[in-house]
């Protein structure tokens, strides 16, 4: 696959096309030749190669995604209709390939490095960072990793197939997961050479992503991410715990809870258990709602979580602050921003954090954190300091001019939008 499939080039008023950089260039180098550019309306169109069709990519399907919804109706037509050909997902960071045959998945693809097969064996425990990284030096263009390892002993034909059913599934969950790109359903006169191929059923891979989905949104309302660390409970019998729970999940249940020492995350379980993320994280699940452990953040990845936070969220308030200070107000601001920490419970955790002149101090922040209670810290952070921006600029836009209250207000509310967890 490409190693970069999307190319940003300008047009210029006498007709002529340039690459904005050195990538893009190389992008469209790989593609030389005369191309038919298809306006689809003032601002969107679509390049084909200047080729006969049968020599050519037959563009079925092709538009925007919009929301994961986008993907998931997608995929399904593409599955009730058996249709034959290549999809192909990009987005600003990555792309994803599917090689469907009459409504089977038999080959996928990926440029996202946490999609590889080796990056998949490395977080399921079957190989370590370094058997990967000395493997790595191995390959060539005959020599891909799967038949390597297979060569080396670490792996027989049939676990080797096995691991890359999961990894193309994998991929086509990635897809699932979009929510922001653009999509092409091609039909090909030549695939070429693809590789090992899988048979995965796009309807039954389907059924299972969008299941996966809608359980892991209630999996991260407890259990944010995979680098939390979680720590048995006092001892308590397994069978007392949630009675909605599955009785099949008892026995993995056990081993689960074996590993739950307080020091090993659910990434090191699944390394040990060699499961995938999802079913780890599941079982964590019912064993949190049962009483039985609780999770905590790693001390690493929170220091790195607040330090992002502080910075982000100071840079707005310095922003509101600089406002207040321009009118002359920077002082009413602080005084009503203080008394409103003072009665809205959020004190204890920014005051001492805030400086004058709005931005944050993360040290102070973290040493707020890391006192016991909170099982989402860095979650319960975030909402604390929108509240503290939506209020500083509430304040501070009070006495400002209303064409600066209007434009502090829209540039508050873009920065704001852009501060996910």
């Amino acid at each position: 696959m490409d190693p970069k499939s999307t190319a940003l080039v300008a047009v210029s008023a006498d007709g002529s096309l340039e690459a904005q950089g050195s990538s893009d260039r190389a992008t469209l180098g790989r593609r030389a030749g005369q191309w038919a550019v298809h306006f689809l309306a003032e601002d969107v169109g679509l390049l084909v190669a200047d080729e006969p069709e049968g020599l050519r990519s037959r563009v079925v399907l092709a538009g925007e995604v919009v929301s994961r919804t986008s993907v998931t109706e997608l995929l399904g037509a593409i599955a009730s209709f058996a249709w034959t050909g290549e999809l192909r997902i990009v987005t600003r960071e990555v792309g994803r390939t599917a090689i469907i045959d009459r409504g089977i998945v038999t080959h996928a693809s990926s440029d996202a490095p946490e999609d590889r097969l080796g990056e998949l064996l490395v977080r399921l425990g079957v190989v370590d960072r370094g058997m990967l990284s000395a493997l790595v030096g191995d390959l060539g263009p005959s020599r891909r990793m799967g038949r390597l390892m297979v060569e080396r002993g670490l792996l027989t034909e049939s676990e080797l197939f096995k691991y890359l059913q999961l990894q193309a599934k994998e991929i086509v969950f990635g897809m699932l997961q979009v929510h922001e790109g653009v999509f092409a359903f091609l039909g090909r006169p030549d695939l070429g050479p693809l590789g090992p191929l899988v048979h995965l059923p796009l309807q039954a891979i389907l059924l299972e992503g969008v299941q996966r989905i809608d359980e892991m949104q209630l999996f991260r309302s407890r259990i944010p991410s995979r680098e939390v660390v979680v720590e048995a409970q006092a001892k308590r019998g397994l069978g007392d715990s949630n009675p909605g729970a599955r009785p099949s999940i008892e026995p993995l249940a056990i081993r689960v809870l074996s590993l739950c020492d307080g020091k090993a995350s659910i990434e090191d379980m699944m390394r040990e258990l060699q499961m995938d993320e999802f079913e780890v994280t599941r079982v964590v699940y019912h064993l949190l709602t049962g009483g039985h452990v609780q999770i905590r953040q790693s001390g690493t990845l929170r220091k790195l979580e607040v330090d992002e936070a502080s910075e982000r969220f100071g840079a707005i308030l310095k922003l509101v602050f600089d406002a207040a200070n321009d009118e002359g107000k920077l002082k009413e601001t602080r005084e009503t921003l203080r008394d409103w920490l003072g009665v809205s419970g959020f004190g204890g955790l920014v005051e001492g954090a805030l400086r004058d002149d709005g931005t944050l101090d993360s040290a102070v922040l973290a040493q707020t954190l890391d006192q016991p209670g909170s099982e989402q810290p860095i979650e319960s952070l975030h909402r604390t300091l929108h509240e503290l921006v939506c209020f500083a600029l509430f304040s501070a836009t009070a006495s400002l001019p209303r064409e600066r209250e209007l434009a502090l207000s829209r540039e508050v509310n873009n920065r704001l939008a852009q501060l996910k967890l």
